[in-house]
């Protein structure tokens, strides 16, 4: 769990242009033969803007999270 957190964390700073350099799989490795729905990856995107909000997290952080997650769609979405 520690190692899950810590890359999540370096993904999210990498993608919004922080220092941290992200170091897991690339997406479509990660997500291959996962058979991820639209529907399945908007109720993620959903649970992560509600974890968000729930933490009092700013609205411009929210949208530039959405922004690196939703950008990455086709690579999760049906590989």
């Amino acid at each position: 769990m520690k190692n899950l957190k810590k890359m999540a964390g370096d993904f999210f700073i990498a993608g919004s242009g922080g220092p941290e350099i992200y170091t897991g799989k690339d997406m479509i490795a990660a997500h291959k033969h996962m058979n991820i729905s639209g529907d399945e990856f908007v109720a993620v995107l959903d649970d992560a803007m509600n974890a968000l909000q729930a933490n009092n997290v700013g609205q411009r952080e929210q949208e530039e999270v959405l922004f690196n997650l939703y950008s990455l769609k086709d690579q999760v979405v049906g590989i």
